[in-house]
């Protein structure tokens, strides 16, 4: 039930924690908290793109598929490869990771996209391969973002003679 829990939640938490953020921006009036905002929308909007164009495009099969001694836990529709929970949670956790200085939160972030992780392989809808993957792919769609980010704000404080 806890694994069940934790992966039924995962887009559920993605999507708070980005309110949350541009709640806070707007209750703040914090153009830096908008900034992060959006970072972290563009972070799970990438994240979104990149799972449905490899699930489709790889169509890998699921485990329980496979292989009759592993229990499908949850149901699922779509191809394996790359774990798209797992994909999800990895780029929002990095974004928080690169964004926020807080220790609690950071923790609490990576906590949150391992124990999602696991979630997949437990609930036997994934491979370790797939959970790897959207791990990878997550890191790197955070990173991604981060840097598109990074490189607009400092060419825009550049255009306006800031930087």
């Amino acid at each position: 039930p806890v694994f069940i829990f934790i992966t039924n939640s995962s887009s559920y938490i993605a999507l708070g924690i980005i309110a949350l953020v541009f709640i806070l921006a707007i209750a703040q009036k914090s153009a830096l908290l908008k900034r992060k905002a959006g970072q972290l929308l563009a972070s799970f909007l990438l994240a979104f793109i990149i799972i449905k164009v490899l699930k489709y495009s790889i169509g890998r099969v699921r485990p329980f598929e496979s292989h009759n001694f592993i229990e499908q836990l949850v149901e699922i529709g779509t191809p394996s490869f790359p774990s798209g929970h797992t994909l999800e949670a990895a780029a929002m956790a990095t974004a928080v990771v690169l964004l926020f200085k807080n220790k609690f939160l950071v923790i609490a972030a990576v906590l949150w996209a391992l124990a999602v992780a696991l979630s997949r392989v437990v609930l036997g809808v994934h491979y370790p391969s797939d959970v790897l993957a959207g791990i990878f792919l997550g890191v790197l769609t955070g990173y991604f973002c981060h840097w598109l980010f990074q490189r607009k704000y400092r060419y825009e404080r550049m255009e306006n003679g800031k930087g």
